[in-house]
């Protein structure tokens, strides 16, 4: 009976053991289960985040560079709307000089009012046609490219005052000594380079010097004043059709 006894006593502890086994291979394989669908999970949630990430930055690249694109047309067709009506100007400032012989720009509203109400000194009549006819003279001259030409010896050279030639120019040119004398340079050098291709490879430093302006800067500020239109602008646009010629 002892022996019965403790081998059912042995039965037991072995169930017991087995159990225990058991239950821990369970619980091992839960935790182990558990454990690898947490780090799916987490693998599957970093890659939808990496895919997310992706599309955004993709988002981002065709709209930089589709605003770029857009950008780029709208710049395109400004400047190109600019140059076409800049050569328009261009081309009527060739016709003005082929009718007239020169360009005259137009007097803003504050000049002619001015030239309205001014009242200058009384000149002879005769003094005043003389000094017409000697300027008429000069105009065809390139005199007036002398840098260092100054009221008083244009005066000097037809034989009258600073006075009457100032205000005869005031009131028959309707400008200054100055701006008359810049205004025959520009139209001058203008003549020159639709004449003589020659000059439209000259550096702009030259054109200023051959016209008696005294630096690079003076004559650019005078030529677009009198023109609407830079030095090279003008070269460009001549060039442009002589071209097509």
């Amino acid at each position: 009976m002892s022996e019965v006894a403790h081998l059912k006593n042995d039965n037991e502890k072995r169930h017991s053991f087995y159990q225990q086994y058991q239950t821990l291979t369970d619980e091992t394989v839960a935790s182990e289960r558990q454990s690898r669908n947490a780090l799916l999970q987490q693998i599957e949630t970093e890659q939808q985040l990496l895919l997310e990430t992706e599309k955004s930055s993709y988002d981002f690249v065709i709209v930089g560079l589709v605003s770029v694109l857009l950008l780029s047309f709208g710049i395109y067709f400004f400047y190109n709307r600019k140059l076409n009506r800049e050569y328009a100007h261009f081309e009527s400032l060739l016709q003005k000089i082929a009718s007239e012989g020169q360009i005259k720009p137009v007097r803003d509203a504050a000049y002619s009012i001015q030239e309205t109400v001014y009242k200058g000194i009384a000149i002879p009549e005769k003094t005043e046609q003389f000094i017409l006819d000697k300027l008429a003279e000069f105009e065809k001259t390139t005199y007036f490219n002398n840098p260092g030409i100054s009221l008083q010896s244009l005066a000097k050279k037809l034989n009258t005052n600073t006075k009457y030639l100032s205000e005869t120019i005031h009131v028959h040119k309707c400008k200054n000594f100055n701006t008359y004398i810049n205004e025959l340079r520009i139209n001058y050098i203008i003549k020159m380079m639709t004449s003589d291709a020659r000059f439209l490879n000259y550096k702009v430093s030259y054109l200023a010097e051959t016209c008696g302006f005294s630096s690079h800067s003076a004559f650019s500020s005078v030529f677009k004043s009198v023109t609407d239109l830079t030095p090279k602008q003008f070269v460009s646009f001549l060039k442009k059709k002589n071209e097509k010629q």
